[in-house]
């Protein structure tokens, strides 16, 4: 069950289930979706989500990636920030582009 999280931000946070994966490639122009990348998702809300994987050079703050979580359709995103968390992974801010 998906649990709310209230945090200090202004938009409201939703907890994935432990499970929930997000799908990244790396070529924002790409016609044809194809995951580069999977990240465990940490909390998504209506405008993007924060995601934590191994450490990836091609992931900084400002780049342009394609990003599809659960039954949504892949969506263009920007990666906001980057930080590495208590566990060693990168974990990465990224906001849907409409």
């Amino acid at each position: 069950m998906t649990q709310v999280v209230f945090p200090e931000v202004p938009n409201v946070r939703y907890t994935p289930d432990e499970d929930s994966r997000a799908l990244i490639c790396l070529d924002p122009k790409a016609k044809v979706f194809s995951a580069d990348l999977t990240a465990k998702i940490i909390n998504e809300s209506y405008s993007g989500c924060s995601v934590a994987l191994a450490e990836n050079d091609e992931l900084s703050e400002g780049a342009l990636v394609i990003c599809q979580t659960g039954p949504l359709a892949p969506l263009p995103a920007e990666v906001v920030w980057c930080r590495v968390g208590d566990d060693d992974q990168l974990e990465v801010g990224l906001r849907y582009i409409e």
